[in-house]
């Protein structure tokens, strides 16, 4: 992404009609010089990041990554319910 983070944030805002998010700054995943965090996420998930909101990890509480899917948020609404079902009546 060319684009600074204020910029990415204001975009990010639009058009995921989010006016109120968290959102990490700008970081590389590809190449030599990925972000650690990035590198982890890949050895457990590989595939190519083709675009840096297409790919989407789920993180359990005990810190296992247990997903990636693409562009959907809304296609690991199941996974993301269930593992939130034991937080949420805690």
């Amino acid at each position: 992404e060319p684009w600074d983070h204020p910029k990415i944030k204001a975009f990010v805002q639009e058009k995921m009609e989010a006016p109120s998010l968290w959102l990490s700054e700008k970081v590389r995943v590809k190449g030599g010089d990925e972000h650690p965090v990035y590198r982890f996420l890949l050895s457990c998930f590989p595939g190519e990041i083709t675009w840096n909101f297409a790919a989407k990890f789920i993180i359990d509480s005990e810190g296992n990554v247990v997903e990636r899917n693409g562009d959907s948020a809304g296609a690991s609404k199941a996974k993301i319910e269930a593992l939130l079902k034991p937080l949420v009546t805690a």
